[in-house]
């Protein structure tokens, strides 16, 4: 009988060694990306290099992405790392565990979403089809049948440009391995491409850039912008949405869009051909000058050269409204 007992009571002790062993070494009781974030004190960002997620201007990082993501580190106490990758390896490098979150002014489909989780929406954009000023026979959707469109691989560009076709639009879809949106558009342009297509917020912004460009009509319904993490990380994807909210009630993130997107639907294409024209004929004149007083007096010479385009277009016989002569 005692023998019996001390044989129940070892089958229990063991039981408890084996419970215990379990819990200290499943792989279950790995931390969550926040905790791991918390605890090392920086947050990796995965992003694109160009002009309206994050680039360089003097060795100092910019870009409306780098900036909301910059805001995000602060509003979590830790320090931003940035890792820029090519498109199409964006979700592979957020999954595998590269990088935390994904903020590269991506859509939220259906379809991504079986890939990662998104946050909720921090800006609503709409798919654009973008032509040459002087380009008079694409008016409509249905112009597009014949033509071809040249687009991003793997983007929501195209995957709407081949719903279009499913549904019966003959056009030809021409996808480019990992080009940016805005070199497609200065394509458009400068009358290489016919057609492409660009999220509205790019399309403005480049419009800027490129005033022989004509926004068209659009493609599709507005849709929604999000930053994505990885599959089942709750606490990081709740914890995004929590400063998303905060920053629209308190202002931040109208400020960090007014920097990047301020006024772009104010369009003046006489204006700013006059602008492009006389950056290649009078700025090249006085462009030594200036970067020698830019750097007398420690200021950005693009600065200076702003500055004095706003006052006298370059123009050293200019006379303002009060008087005031030259440049």
């Amino acid at each position: 009988m005692n023998r019996a007992i001390r044989r129940r009571k070892w089958r229990g002790l063991l039981f408890i060694f084996f419970v215990l062993s379990v819990a200290f070494f499943c792989p279950c009781a790995k931390k969550s990306a926040l905790e791991r974030i918390k605890e090392t004190g920086q947050i990796t960002v995965i992003t694109r290099n160009n002009a309206h997620c994050y680039y360089l201007y003097r060795d100092e990082p910019m870009g409306f992405e780098y900036d909301l993501a910059k805001a995000f580190s602060e509003h979590l106490g830790v320090e931003l790392k940035i890792i820029t990758s090519h498109w199409e390896r964006l979700f592979d490098m957020v999954n595998k565990g590269d990088g935390d979150f994904i903020a590269a002014s991506m859509t939220i489909t259906p379809l991504r979403g079986e890939l990662v989780d998104f946050s909720d929406e921090y800006m609503t954009i709409q798919q654009q089809t973008i032509i040459h000023k002087k380009n008079y026979e694409i008016r409509g959707l249905e112009d597009l049948a014949g033509r071809t469109i040249h687009v991003r691989r793997a983007t929501s560009y195209e995957d709407r440009l081949h719903e279009l076709k499913s549904e019966g639009l003959d056009l030809i879809v021409e996808p480019h391995v990992d080009v940016p949106t805005e070199e497609l558009i200065r394509m458009v342009a400068e009358k290489e491409i016919e057609v492409t297509i660009a999220d509205s917020h790019i399309a403005l912004l480049n419009r800027r850039y490129y005033p022989d460009i004509k926004i068209a009509f659009a493609i599709e319904e507005p849709q929604s912008l999000g930053w994505a993490v990885r599959k089942g990380e709750t606490l990081l994807q709740n914890e995004i949405n929590t400063f998303f909210r905060k920053i629209k009630e308190d202002g931040t993130f109208a400020k960090i869009y007014e920097k990047y997107f301020a006024n772009v639907e104010i369009f003046d294409y006489v204006d700013l051909k006059k602008y492009h024209q006389r950056l290649n004929t009078r700025l090249p004149r006085y462009e030594d000058l200036i970067k020698k007083a830019a750097q007398k007096y420690g200021f950005d010479w693009r600065l200076i050269a702003a500055t004095i385009y706003q006052e006298s277009h370059f123009n050293p016989w200019a006379v303002s409204y009060t008087g005031v002569r030259g440049m």
